[in-house]
């Protein structure tokens, strides 16, 4: 694995920096992911990403939805609202802008958003019924950041999928199932189909 170079470096620090302060005038009145604990206690969780296998697992998806909370990436919500699966939680943390992911779609009344203090403030415009802020512990004044509702340390590592366990952790779920959390290629493609994320 290679180092990335110090100028992507530099650039996504200074973003998260520039992220951090515009999120604070949006969030100051907004609950926190916290005041989600033991909200979903033992149901069963499901974290979806956006590789290229989630388009194998999408009629899966739709038999079982009713069984289970769902909590999928930003790049992942038009795949599965295609596939008319309405995830309950959507989870973002780009620093980068994903309006792309939400522009056009209709208002969904039913899905919630946790996105962390970090990400890019287009997740905060994103047409969904509940904004809850993650505090992000790769920036270190927010490892330090109080909770109000657990001792559960706000972990590093900056993934979709490391605050996605989180959540589901905090809100109570200990049955989880993965997909679409692809690590490598298939057929030469990142994404599945019509993901409308940032690429990589």
């Amino acid at each position: 694995m290679t180092a990335e170079p110090l100028t992507y470096q530099a650039t996504r620090y200074h973003s998260q920096i520039r992220n951090f302060l515009q999120n604070l005038n949006t969030v100051w009145d907004k609950p926190c992911l916290f005041d989600l604990t033991q909200r979903h206690l033992d149901t069963p969780c499901l974290i979806v990403g956006s590789g290229p296998s989630l388009q194998d697992t999408l009629p899966d998806i739709v038999s079982r939805q009713s069984m289970m909370l769902i909590i999928c990436a930003p790049s992942a919500l038009r795949p599965l609202l295609k596939a008319n699966i309405t995830p309950d939680y959507v989870v973002g943390v780009e620093f980068r802008d994903q309006s792309r992911c939400f522009s056009e779609l209709p208002d969904l009344p039913h899905t919630q958003g946790i996105f962390s203090l970090l990400c890019h403030p287009s997740h905060f415009a994103a047409p969904i019924s509940t904004v809850f802020w993650a505090g992000d512990g790769r920036l270190p004044l927010l490892r330090s950041l109080p909770c109000r509702h657990s001792d559960v340390p706000v972990p590093g590592g900056g993934t979709v999928t490391a605050l996605a366990l989180l959540a589901a952790y905090v809100m109570g779920s200990r049955q989880l199932l993965f997909v679409g959390q692809d690590m490598a290629y298939r057929d030469g493609q990142k994404y599945v189909a019509g993901h409308g994320g940032v690429h990589r």
